[in-house]
């Protein structure tokens, strides 16, 4: 069964929340969803024609040795809730034209297929943590 932008999550930090709103605030895990459960199944196209996506970021403006000043603008990593995210200053969130990769297109192909095998996920280690 595909599931629609308006299937309410009912498990996870994002428990309560619509794929539309998961997959405006942090398509990432949309994309982690594709890829890491065998019954998540999606057609793109129906989440790309929603309004468009946010990142979000952290702008810092620097000067470079020349004296230029310049932006760069890191994307905040973010796991868990989209209720943070959600909360953030404006200054914090900029929209974005978000689409889906080859990648997770093709393993949708796949499911559609019965050809996909679900890979095993290890979740990333935490080696140390900068302070700021």
């Amino acid at each position: 069964m595909l599931l629609t932008p308006d299937y309410i999550l009912d498990f996870g930090a994002n428990k309560g929340y619509s794929l539309a709103e998961v997959y405006k605030y942090l398509p990432s895990y949309i994309e982690w969803l594709i890829e890491y459960t065998g019954w998540f199944e999606i057609n793109p196209s129906q989440f790309e024609a929603l309004p468009k996506s946010i990142l979000f970021y952290s702008p810092t403006k620097i000067k470079t040795q020349s004296g230029k000043e310049i932006e760069i603008s890191p994307q905040k990593i973010h796991r868990g809730s989209i209720k943070a995210i959600m909360k953030s200053d404006s200054k914090d969130l900029k929209e974005i034209n978000y689409k889906f990769s080859e990648k997770f297109l093709n393993i949708l192909k796949q499911k559609l297929n019965g050809e996909y095998k679900v890979p095993h996920y290890d979740p990333p280690k935490i080696i140390g943590r900068i302070k700021g």
